[in-house]
């Protein structure tokens, strides 16, 4: 018993061509993971930023969302941070403590050195 393959179309074959050259496009672009896209902001920027007095939300606006880090919460103090490129050699962990009167102290942890500060 003999078999015949059958030749594709032309517009099929090239119908075909050209969803792979999407396909390989659209995966070359990439959609990053949700934790790059915020942290085009230097977190060493930010923390040279923070100031004594400053609420959460002026730090949260300047990095441009909301804490993705850990939120510690004791009496009459909150502490926040904020992962920068996590999981990649630059990551870093950018915290600050709040107290009724606003932030009382800031701290880097990262590839460009670990860096603390107390208002007392």
């Amino acid at each position: 018993m003999k078999y015949f393959l059958k030749k594709p179309s032309d517009s099929f074959a090239k119908t075909i061509l050209i969803l792979t050259i999407l396909l390989f496009g659209l995966s070359a672009c990439g959609g990053g993971d949700s934790n790059d896209e915020s942290h085009s902001v230097d977190p060493y920027g930010v923390y040279q930023k923070i100031k004594y007095g400053m609420g959460h939300e002026a730090v949260r606006d300047m990095i441009g969302e909301e804490f993705n880090g850990r939120k510690f919460e004791g009496s009459g103090w909150v502490s926040y941070s904020w992962v920068f490129a996590k999981g990649k050699e630059a990551e870093s962990t950018l915290q600050i403590n709040v107290r009724k009167e606003g932030v009382t102290s800031k701290k880097i942890d990262g590839s460009r050195g670990n860096y603390s500060f107390y208002w007392i």
